[in-house]
């Protein structure tokens, strides 16, 4: 496993990246105003296709989803997307820190040193991240506020991850969350069962500390 030093130097990328976003996001706001005045709308779709690829990717997945949503609107609804983009976008300017509650993770391993980490990338990007060991914990970890993503283990501890996770999701009423396995495995029947039980995608271990956010929020922006 890398240092903590090696994870602090990530999250300090995360956070130069994120910078970097939020001083564009005045010329995006601007561009978006311009063509929804000229009611160019296939100028709107092109603008929020680069922000729906872009969003997640430098560590703002509110904005992938957003841009998303304007990108496969109707002709006839696509104003009120462009405005409600319009909003997300502000509000990264305005107040970053609001963001910090953007998305809730549901990080189920049995391993702590992994819990650790996978915990310090994700609170460093903004996420919330609620931390389980085992089925019965992440279980009752819905008695709170269903999470917006399951990160599970495959091989948690004496349980099945695949099993864990498709009676977690069979306990859920309403829009499921996106499900990514960690996994150590390499046989393609695994594979098939984590397809299967409705995975997002799959982060493979061991895995670099340092591109793990990249990749997490990769999958995210993944239509499925």
């Amino acid at each position: 496993m890398r240092s903590s030093a090696c994870c602090a130097r990530g999250a300090e990328r995360v956070e130069e990246l994120k910078t970097i976003y939020r001083n564009a996001v005045p010329g995006r706001i601007a561009e978006l105003e311009r063509a929804l005045a000229a009611g160019d709308v296939t100028e709107l779709r092109s603008i929020a296709h680069s922000l729906r690829g872009s969003g997640a990717t430098y560590g703002f997945p509110t904005v992938t989803t957003a841009a998303a949503a304007v990108e496969d609107a109707p002709d006839d609804v696509i104003t009120p997307r462009v405005h409600e983009l319009i909003g997300v976008l502000r509000e990264i300017i305005a107040s970053p820190a609001e963001l910090s509650v953007a998305m809730r993770v549901l990080l189920v391993d049995d391993d702590p040193e992994i819990r650790v980490l996978v915990k310090h990338i994700l609170d460093h990007a903004g996420y919330v991240v609620i931390e389980a060991a085992s089925a019965a914990e992440a279980a009752a970890a819905l008695t709170d506020r269903v999470p917006d993503v399951v990160l599970m283990d495959v091989m948690l501890g004496a349980e099945d991850g695949v099993d864990a996770a498709a009676a977690l999701f069979r306990s859920i009423a309403g829009t499921l969350p996106r499900l990514i396995f960690l996994t150590g495995a390499v046989r393609a029947e695994q594979f098939e069962r984590m397809n299967a039980a409705g995975a997002a995608g799959i982060i493979h271990k061991p895995f670099d500390p340092d591109s793990f956010l990249s990749l997490f929020e990769r999958l995210l922006s993944i239509e499925h």
